[in-house]
């Protein structure tokens, strides 16, 4: 697995969560940050699920899953 912290190549992998946030204590900011932000609810329309190790890209002009109605 290759790892990328702010762009940057990580060589070693932390072994766990604290050692990660000791290299990058950004990332946990901007998790608490996250942590508080107020739900926003969508519609289905323009919806994408993405389950765990899963990677989406989307393109504006992109058809698929677009009402035909």
């Amino acid at each position: 697995m290759v790892l990328f912290v702010g762009g940057v190549k990580v060589e070693e992998v932390p072994v766990d969560s604290r050692s990660l946030f000791q290299m990058a204590p950004h990332l946990k900011e901007r998790a608490a940050h996250f942590a508080t932000t107020i739900p926003k609810m969508v519609g289905p329309m323009g919806l994408l699920y993405v389950a765990q190790r899963e990677f989406a890209i989307v393109a504006p002009h992109d058809s698929n899953g677009e009402s035909n109605e």
